[in-house]
């Protein structure tokens, strides 16, 4: 395994997505995390989706930094710019991208539930599922 300091435009991108996907669309179901969420004004919902990102962040710092026996400069903190959310499909692999690269051993429950949202939302919509045939 090797383990890459993602760019912040990735974690600024990917906490504007969970928030447009969480908060506004209703669209990852992650109980009890999406109902703690939409239950908050749309500032808290934001702070509470930033937070936690903030949090992979500095986790994928300390990783890098374990991985390549470095001791990293002072990591700021994560500054937060109004972006646009990025597709589901992308933001999937983005949460994968972001789950491979924290190797301590910090847990995130909305990264876990929301890797798993976006990935039965993505198969829910395709049309082959809606096809398929329940088991009864």
């Amino acid at each position: 395994m090797s383990v890459i300091m993602l760019e912040d435009e990735i974690y600024e991108k990917v906490a504007a997505s969970l928030v447009h996907y969480i908060y506004w669309k209703k669209d990852l179901f992650m109980h009890p995390i999406s109902s703690l969420i939409q239950s908050k004004t749309p500032d808290e919902a934001e702070e509470i989706i930033r937070k936690e990102v903030s949090e992979w962040r500095r986790q994928n710092a300390l990783s890098y930094d374990q991985r390549y026996s470095m001791e990293g400069e002072e990591l700021g903190p994560m500054i937060f710019k109004t972006v646009q959310a990025v597709s589901l499909m992308q933001l999937y692999k983005w949460l994968q991208c972001i789950d491979y690269q924290i190797e301590t051993n910090y847990k995130s429950l909305l990264l876990e539930k929301a890797t798993h949202a976006a990935a039965d939302k993505i198969i829910y919509d395709l049309k082959e599922y809606q096809d398929a045939k329940w088991a009864f």
